[in-house]
């Protein structure tokens, strides 16, 4: 991990500095882009980090989430058997998340 860098982990490690990272099939990460996961972490200073299945998250942007957890930088979390860390952001455990996210699941 490094600081303004996305790491994913999974069979495939990708490190840049304000590049786009694509991961299993279906993973884009940028630092004001939009990031889907699928079955992997996600671990970035200013950008968000989902697990399980199928997380969509992006920086100041609306999310939608289908049975999983979606997370924003300055936007609520809501987290479902995973682990969710951000720079600046709320983060809750087990219960859909409010903040200036926008969440339709």
């Amino acid at each position: 991990m490094s600081h303004h860098a996305v790491m994913s982990q999974k069979q495939e490690s990708v490190m840049s500095h304000h590049a786009v990272m694509s991961q299993k099939q279906e993973s884009v990460m940028s630092p004001h882009a939009v990031m889907s996961q699928k079955q992997e972490s996600v671990m970035s200073h200013h950008a968000v980090m989902s697990q399980k299945q199928e997380s969509v998250m992006s920086h100041h942007a609306v999310m939608s989430q289908k049975q999983e957890s979606v997370m924003s930088h300055h936007a609520g979390m809501s987290q479902k058997q995973e682990s969710v860390m951000s720079h600046h952001a709320v983060m809750s455990q087990k219960s859909a998340g409010g903040g200036m996210a926008f969440m339709s699941l």
